[in-house]
């Protein structure tokens, strides 16, 4: 077999977008109330206004504005109330001068009214009269129609991610079903004959799969379809069936272990016999021996074996071809805080830097590089570019959240 060729972050990137631009993820309708984390497979254009008439941003009293100018505490506006409008209920009058409206917060102004005085700038005279101490602009407290959203603009973009936020416009306009990406039908396959289930016994010489728990969790967090997983023993044989029938089943085969340079290792040999293998190496850390190859119309990704690696470069080469194959724009979710000590970064290689976050300050996690109980800690990572010697203390960072 060859041996590693490693090729930067960038490049990786790079080539995430060309090798896989021809897997194509289909779409379906479904209700809005089951589309939040679904992506966007078409633009959503308004179908009316938003709001649908002029309304109130405030309990007051509609007016035209003209009759309130100068009003003061010492010389106030008299009206006559010619109406009390209710909320759900179109105005029955058309104001004239000298005449004004109760209206609550949100209601329909009523025609030729172009502002409202706020309540709290009035004072009842009588039943039917009302002193206004404040003047009012033109349109002041009145949310026009289609001042949030007119009808016929693009309200939300394709390839958007949905978040309950995204749910809420999509009701407000009167929009019950969406046009979404499919999800992406994954295999797992997991290979190493150390490996057991988390529910055998233990012995000594193996450990538990850790891997397919922790990849499947993830793939579900990203709104993938998990058609199956397998621990696989180290049999060559096995391995290329196992992953000839996942190729013909899913849209992405995610392989835990195999990826390094050894006698057992047959990763790369299987998924080259099978497509093309474009990336065997990637000068990150954790994560060199990454593979990524295709299949098809089949994107496959052979991780390293150790669960930190694994769901190091899950976050920042898995999420990217998650991103492609839904032709999504999400972004990740960043914050900046200051590093809390120097770190010192793998010279030639794209850093990534387990951190928590304590009092403002972004904490990396440093243990050695076996160590399952670091996962836990992190509430994100950092990356460190190959081009950097690494971080001071107190230096701004960008920290990805989980």
């Amino acid at each position: 077999m060859d041996f590693f060729n490693t090729l930067t972050y960038k490049e990786v990137l790079e080539l995430i977008e060309k090798k896989y631009s021809d897997i194509c993820i289909e779409s379906e309708d479904i209700n809005i109330l089951d589309s939040l984390g679904r992506v966007l497979s078409e633009d959503i254009i308004s179908p009316e206004d938003l709001p649908h008439f002029n309304r109130s941003t405030v309990d007051g009293y509609s007016v035209i504005s003209n009759d309130t100018f100068g009003a003061s505490e010492a010389i106030p506006s008299i009206h006559k109330i010619v109406e009390k409008i209710e909320m759900g209920k179109k105005s029955k009058m058309s104001l004239s001068s000298g005449e004004a409206a109760y209206i609550p917060t949100g209601a329909m102004v009523p025609k030729n009214s172009d502002a409202v005085v706020m309540i709290e700038h009035s004072e009842l005279l009588s039943e039917d009269e009302v002193a206004l101490y404040k003047g009012v602009a033109h349109l002041e407290n009145i949310i026009k129609a289609g001042d949030d959203i007119s009808k016929g603009a693009k309200i939300i973009q394709k390839g958007k991610k949905i978040r309950p936020q995204e749910i809420a416009i999509l009701a407000s306009v009167g929009i019950d079903k969406v046009k979404v990406r499919k999800k992406i039908k994954c295999t797992i396959i997991s290979t190493g004959d150390e490996l057991i289930d988390i529910n055998e016994k233990i012995e000594e010489g193996k450990i538990r799969d850790i891997n397919t728990y922790a990849i499947e969790a993830m793939l579900k967090d990203c709104g993938c379809e998990v058609m199956s997983k397998v621990v696989l023993k180290d049999t060559k044989s096995l391995f290329e069936k196992t992953l000839k029938e996942a190729i013909s089943k899913s849209d992405l085969v995610l392989i835990s272990g195999g990826s390094s340079v050894g006698d057992r290792d047959h990763t790369y040999d299987v998924i080259k016999s099978m497509g093309e293998v474009f990336v065997h190496g990637i000068s990150i850390k954790p994560g060199k021996p990454t593979i990524l190859g295709v299949s098809e119309k089949t994107a496959i990704v052979g991780l390293p074996g150790h669960p930190g690696a694994a769901i190091s470069v899950f976050e920042v080469v898995v999420k990217a071809i998650i991103n492609k194959l839904e032709k999504c724009s999400a972004k990740k979710r960043v914050g900046v805080y200051k590093i809390s000590t120097n770190v010192h970064s793998a010279p030639g290689k794209h850093t990534i830097q387990l951190v928590k976050i304590e009092k403002e300050r972004a904490i990396p996690i440093l243990g050695k590089s076996s160590m399952i109980s670091c996962l836990s800690e992190a509430d994100g990572y950092i990356e460190i570019p190959m081009d950097s010697e690494g971080l001071y203390k107190e230096q701004e960072v960008n920290v990805n959240f989980f």
